[in-house]
């Protein structure tokens, strides 16, 4: 039955066609996780026929019309593809089971599924996007919509390679970026472009200035685009490429500089995600968590001055802890205490807070992504 649900026998890596994709949540049920995994159900706690899902009325058992992508479960752990092994009536409780071949923890990351038919979601194809370590019943999953047909309901990017500007930006100027949004240069900011080389191109370079309380931030307009909300059931990623500082901060010139996303702009931030170095806290950078204006925090590298660094971050869908790579080596385990429910923005930040010496770091490349597994199609 599995090997003719596949698009072609590629084994471990093969596509799976489903009937159906759920566009709600399935009426109430409970999950029992099998072994790992495999033979993990989903039972109707009352009696009653399976619902249509997306427009479609699924037959219990049929290789075709049988399967179906959960993904609106109770818990972000129950989704996955299912076969309806038992209808449903009056007198009897519907029953699907776990796909055999998409049912493990070894399996499932490496299955795109696409779907069939539906009034919402036919044509789509969706990928795992999730914690690659998982423990089958407890750890989130979650596909992302992938195919071309996708919509800013599916995935939405704010990014900038800052390569369009040829010139220093005036003061309060505002730069497009190439796939959406707009950012501002805030009202006084010491900004330039640094200067093009075998390595440099579209480089800004952001400095405190010499006044104390001096500085420059780069952030979104807000209404050039929506806010990200921060929300637990979404998929968020950030990726920056930057060099820098020029030099370390001390007790005689001393400076913050964060790139992420915050409630607001500059170092005052209530809540946000970002990383940070201030020499105050640590002379390494740090991977942030802050909400309601309690941070958490995780200990990277150790800063050294004018060296390029890219720093990711990902929050997996139904997770609350956000996990950071630094030049590809996780940061921790995962930093807990992101917020929840906060409107944030980019915001790439460098303030001085004594002395009278300039510092600079260089941002080459800002990119924030969000997914919506659950989010509809239209």
């Amino acid at each position: 039955m599995a090997n003719r649900t596949l698009l072609k026998s590629g084994g471990d890596n093969a596509t799976i066609v489903v009937y159906a994709r759920t566009t709600t949540a399935l009426p109430a049920y409970t999950y029992a996780n099998g072994t790992a995994g495999v033979g993990a159900t989903m039972t109707a706690n009352a009696n009653g026929a399976f619902p249509t899902i997306d427009g479609q009325t699924l037959v219990a058992n049929d290789a075709t019309k049988g399967l179906f992508l959960q993904n609106n479960g109770a818990a972000f752990a129950d989704n996955g593809v299912y076969m309806l092994t038992t209808q449903g009536s009056a007198g009897a409780a519907w029953v699907a089971t776990r796909l055999g071949g998409a049912d493990t923890a070894a399996t499932i990351p490496l299955k795109a599924v696409r779907v069939a038919v539906g009034v919402e979601y036919a044509g789509a194809e969706f990928r795992y996007c999730n914690n690659p370590t998982i423990t089958m019943g407890t750890t989130a999953l979650a596909g992302l919509r992938s195919d071309p047909r996708r919509t800013p309901n599916d995935w939405v990017e704010w990014l900038t390679d800052f390569d369009q500007q040829v010139a220093a930006p005036a003061t309060s100027a505002t730069m497009p970026g190439p796939f959406g949004g707009i950012f501002s240069i805030g009202a006084g900011a010491a900004i330039s472009v640094a200067s093009s080389s075998a390595t440099k191109f579209g480089v800004f370079t952001l400095s405190t200035g010499t006044a104390t309380a001096s500085g420059a931030t780069v952030s979104l307009v807000a209404a050039s685009g929506r806010p990200l909300f921060w929300q637990t059931e979404m998929y968020i990623e950030g990726d920056f490429i930057f060099t820098g500082p020029n030099a370390l901060s001390d007790g005689t010139n001393t400076y913050r500089t964060m790139v992420g996303v915050a409630a607001t702009t500059g170092v005052a931030a209530t809540d946000g995600v970002w990383i940070e170095y201030t020499q105050a806290t640590d002379t390494h950078w740090l991977a942030v968590c802050r909400a309601s204006s309690s941070s958490t925090t995780q200990a990277g590298p150790t800063v050294t001055i004018n060296q390029t660094y890219r720093w990711r971050w990902v929050k997996y869908a139904g997770e609350t802890s956000v996990h950071f790579y630094c030049d590809g080596t996780e940061v921790g385990t995962g930093v807990a205490g992101a917020p929840t429910g906060a409107s944030l923005t980019p915001n790439i930040t460098i303030i001085k807070s004594a002395g009278g010496t300039a510092r600079t770091f260089d941002i080459d490349y800002y990119k924030i992504g969000v997914g919506y597994p659950n989010r509809r199609a239209a």
